[in-house]
């Protein structure tokens, strides 16, 4: 049995052609263009045109049984009651809430409310704050329907209105208490529930309409998964729903996520808490990984070197100074939405070398805060597995392993979460009895014992400038 998974990440549009019994049988991906927008918001029409183009280019002589939908989590849509967008689709990057997220942290009572009814922090990146936005803007009304980007793309293959509550878990609106849109958020906000999706479960699939399997060159009626989240489809492709495995994707912005069999939440507040198929996925992340890797690339060293130039220089780099990669804020541990990152300690004898090796450095000094964090508070995994655009750079995969200072599992397939998706969408022909029960492939990286002394020589560093620069910043 053949399946099609069609994903709408932040930067670009993948699709997979998966059989259970032969694998990847076709994957392709396409950046999006300046029509789509940028990392903040985005055009959801040009951005579905690009997925329709990935799936019809990867599906192109195979004969597709279903499919389903991989969406980023923590986007949010405004749409009329044709479901024709209003605007942008406004992505975690875009942080023009902040000040309203900042009012509202004051609110002690109100903060632990959605912390613990979501398990989702008051913070810019989540929708609901964008909600807020709109509100403050006189954007809202109760002629406006509202959805995420992936399940705006389900909608226009399907011509449902679904929501699942694993896409959902990440908006910072979805209360685990009521298992439905938060009461309180909405009264808040003055909004109706009907104004958002219908929920719905990785089962409840939904027919292609004869019009988009024509566009996509597959056959009609085949079975659809409503949208998941990127997140939750990266623990399923990973085989890591169960058994103490956490995983790590580190793309545009970087996660940690262990499975749960029940909402945790974090007394300090430095986790998060979200939905997948099945199960609950205690978590942390920062804002920003490969995205300020290119921010370096394209605005300090300005494109004249490739990245296999710069990954080869900074391993040659010796007493660097310290990046504390918040270009576009901070999420855990600290939650600061409006803190900016920037070099530490810069020196005159500093190269672009020590500079680019900083940023790789203050990326997974910040990853490490998170799995700090995770540890703290449900326990040391027994693996880590790896995944994401990392893996593309070898000199920045071993580092992560000599910071973390552990064993890491290396993923065969870079494209974890349209594994998962694909996983799904076979369980929903039938094909696929336990979604628990995904083998992982790969290899296991060991961390250098002899950088273990200088990782923490350089952490405790990271660590006061991160400390000194907060406290500037409450100021």
């Amino acid at each position: 049995m053949t399946v099609l998974v069609l994903e709408a990440s932040t930067s670009s549009a993948k699709a997979m052609v998966y059989d259970k019994e032969r694998g990847v049988l076709a994957e392709h991906t396409i950046p999006y263009g300046s029509s789509v927008g940028n990392v903040y918001a985005q055009d959801a029409a040009e951005v579905f045109e690009a997925v329709l183009k990935a799936g019809c280019k990867t599906a192109a002589g195979f004969d597709v049984d279903a499919m389903s939908i991989v969406g980023a989590w923590h986007t949010i849509l405004r749409c009329d009651q044709h479901m024709d967008p209003i605007g942008k689709v406004y992505t975690w990057a875009s942080l023009d809430a902040s000040d309203i997220a900042a009012r509202l942290r004051k609110d002690e009572s109100f903060t632990r409310h959605v912390y613990e009814s979501t398990g989702c922090m008051v913070h810019a990146l989540y929708p609901v704050l964008k909600l807020f936005y709109l509100k403050e803007n006189g954007l809202l009304s109760e002629n406006c329907l509202f959805t995420e980007l992936g399940s705006y793309i389900f909608f226009r293959l399907t011509g449902e209105r679904l929501s699942t509550a694993c896409l959902l878990s990440g908006s910072g609106f979805f209360s685990y208490k009521e298992w439905d849109i938060d009461s309180l958020i909405l009264e808040r906000l003055g909004l109706g529930r009907t104004q958002f999706g219908a929920l719905a479960g990785h089962e409840d699939v939904r027919p292609l309409t004869a019009g988009m399997a024509n566009r996509l060159g597959i056959k009609a009626g085949i079975p659809v998964v409503p949208a998941m989240p990127d997140g939750g489809m990266n623990q399923v492709g990973s085989g890591a729903l169960s058994g103490g495995v956490m995983t790590l994707s580190v793309g545009s912005s970087a996660a940690l996520r262990l499975s749960c069999d029940h909402p945790v939440t974090s007394p300090e507040r430095e986790t998060w808490c979200y939905r997948a198929p099945g199960t609950y996925l205690c978590g942390a992340a920062t804002q920003g990984a490969t995205s300020s890797v290119d921010w370096f690339a394209k605005n300090v060293a300005a494109g004249r070197f490739s990245y296999r130039e710069l990954d080869k220089a900074a391993q040659f780099a010796e007493d660097a100074p310290v990046f504390l990669p918040f270009l576009f804020g901070e999420r855990c541990p600290g939650w600061q939405d409006d803190r900016s990152g920037g070099f530490f300690g810069v020196t005159g004898s500093h190269t672009y070398r020590e500079l680019y090796y900083a940023v790789l450095e203050g990326v997974l000094m910040n990853i490490f805060q998170c799995y700090q964090a995770l540890c703290k508070l449900a326990g040391s995994p027994k693996e880590i597995r790896v995944s994401g655009g990392i893996l593309k750079s070898p000199v920045w995969t071993r580092m992560l392993c000599d910071v973390l200072g552990r064993e890491i599992f290396i993923s065969q397939n870079e494209q974890a979460s349209l594994l998962g998706g694909a996983v799904l969408a076979l369980h929903a022909a039938g094909d696929w009895p336990d979604i628990t029960q995904v083998p992982a492939q790969g290899h296991i990286f060991a961390p250098d014992a002899g950088k273990r002394e200088f990782y923490e020589y350089r952490f405790r560093r990271y660590l006061g400038y991160y400390h000194q620069s907060g406290k500037e910043r409450l100021l």
